[in-house]
């Protein structure tokens, strides 16, 4: 079904400044975090971001009510402040 697995999420080429679409954002390791354009962020010293996406699978799209159309994907960006602590932070995304 489209919802579960509708092939790889990164990006398909693009460069950070490039990105056009949510799973281009998979994989990101940024230490210190970037804005939009690529340039860092410098009232965030010592914290770095991880961003993960994955597609939806069949329980999660069956709670939230979806079908397959939406292409429902889950999106884990977890922040890691200068002391080390962690916090993560998920949302859905999809195609509607």
């Amino acid at each position: 079904p489209a919802g579960t697995n509708c092939g790889a999420v990164g990006p398909e080429g693009e460069t950070r400044r490039r990105f056009d679409d949510v799973d281009d954002y998979h994989g990101l390791v940024e230490s210190p975090p970037l804005d939009a354009n690529g340039d860092p962020r410098t009232e965030f010293p010592g914290f770095s971001v991880q961003v993960d996406v994955a597609y939806a699978n069949a329980a999660q799209m069956t709670a939230w009510q979806l079908d397959d159309s939406t292409d429902a994907k889950i999106v884990t960006v977890t922040v890691i402040a200068p002391d080390g602590k962690s916090r993560t932070f998920q949302q859905i995304r999809g195609n509607f």
